[in-house]
């Protein structure tokens, strides 16, 4: 239990609270959502209002109708149609005078202004010079925008990384660029690269992330690694990405995890599983929810 953080969400009844390590309830169980604890934040959902509430000085801070983002030092919420960013050490709020939509890699604001897209940085300055029909965040600096219906892949800097445009561009493939071209999908490398698998495999392909590429074949899914070597191939249904050697799978309507090798750590006996930080899992089953190592051990749980 070293090492580990000092508050636990649980759900009963369908309403969520949180107990200590202890096992001693700290916030009842009276709450429609919850986000994590970040130190001694967290915010709580209950009719339709967020609160943020530090349970330190046991106090609110802030009401809103929706988060889009939350850290220790800031979050980013709507409050009666008004978007703005609160710094939460300083409890104070500034207006962003564009529509938020949502905030991607923890870092950009993606706004909307006219029908148009952009980002802002943490202290409301816009990333890009241009706007464009749609843009979205990729991974390590890179950009997909969408002008005129067609994407391309640009950096920071605003320049272009792939010459061509494309008729898609699956933004949560990362290690290689999955595109659309000529109504087919292929992998691109950063240096323009292309790899059509279905030369290969006789697969449905996900996306690239954390080195491995997620597919479905018939009834089995299963993992190539960055080599497109099939790492393995089970009858279950992935449900998530290598997070630290582990993935999520669903089986029969019931969740379980899987190492690398697809053999069961946590077997597929929970209506819900969710990675919750390194080696440790928060599952939910009926009325019971838990936390479980990669051994399949529970930490403790409620009823």
């Amino acid at each position: 239990m070293n090492n580990i953080k000092q508050y636990y969400k649980f759900k009963v009844n369908n309403k969520y609270g949180f107990k200590d390590l202890d096992n001693k309830v700290i916030i009842d169980f009276e709450f429609d959502d919850v986000t994590n604890f970040i130190n001694d934040l967290v915010w709580l959902k209950k009719t339709n209002k967020w609160f943020l509430y530090n349970i330190k000085d046991k106090n609110e801070l802030l009401s809103c109708d929706q988060i889009y983002f939350f850290s220790n030092e800031i979050s980013i919420v709507l409050i009666k149609n008004t978007h703005y960013i609160f710094y939460n050490l300083e409890n104070k709020k500034i207006k962003i005078n564009f529509e938020v939509v949502n905030v991607q890699n923890n870092m950009f604001i993606k706004i909307k202004n006219k029908e148009q897209y952009n980002f802002l940085d943490f202290n409301l300055n816009l990333i890009f010079k241009n706007w464009y029909d749609d843009i979205d965040y990729i991974e390590h600096g890179y950009f997909c925008t969408t002008t005129k219906n067609k994407k391309t892949i640009i950096n920071i800097k605003e320049e272009k990384v792939i010459d061509n445009y494309f008729e898609d561009i699956d933004i949560e493939s990362k290690d290689f660029f999955k595109v659309k071209s000529n109504d087919k999908w292929i992998f691109i490398d950063k240096l323009g690269g292309e790899y059509d698998l279905s030369k290969i495999y006789n697969f449905d392909f996900g996306v690239f992330k954390n080195l491995h590429l997620n597919f479905k074949a018939k009834n089995k899914s299963g993992f190539l690694n960055q080599f497109f070597e099939i790492k393995f191939k089970k009858k279950f249904e992935i449900c998530s990405h290598v997070i630290d050697g582990y993935v999520i799978v669903k089986k029969y309507d019931r969740y379980g995890v899987v190492n690398m090798k697809g053999r069961y750590i946590i077997k597929p006996i929970y209506n819900f599983i969710e990675y919750d930080e390194k080696n440790i899992f928060y599952a939910e089953r009926k009325n019971c929810s838990t936390y479980l190592t990669t051994s399949g051990t529970e930490l403790f749980k409620i009823n």
